[in-house]
């Protein structure tokens, strides 16, 4: 928690988009996970879903990639990456 937390308090941070499963983060990891949103609260994140926060933006100028699939150590399958 210690780590995210200090990515996220970085100078210069931006927008974070923290991706919640909620099988990890709303069972066996929830006591942590609680500790995070109150950390962030208490730092004054503004806490929102990706949905609200996507209205907020200005999609023509945002900045476009290409979207492969590939792999990550550590999980399974294949995953929509971010292309070079």
């Amino acid at each position: 928690m210690d780590h995210l937390l200090g990515l996220t308090d970085a100078p210069g941070a931006r927008a974070h988009v923290f991706t919640l499963h909620a099988e990890l983060e709303g069972g066996k990891y929830l006591p942590s996970f609680e500790r995070l949103l109150r950390a962030w609260q208490a730092r004054g994140a503004q806490l929102t879903d990706l949905e609200t926060y996507a209205t907020t933006l200005d999609v023509r100028h945002l900045p476009r990639c290409a979207i492969v699939e590939g792999t990550v150590d550590g999980r399974s399958g294949m995953l929509a990456m971010q292309g070079s």
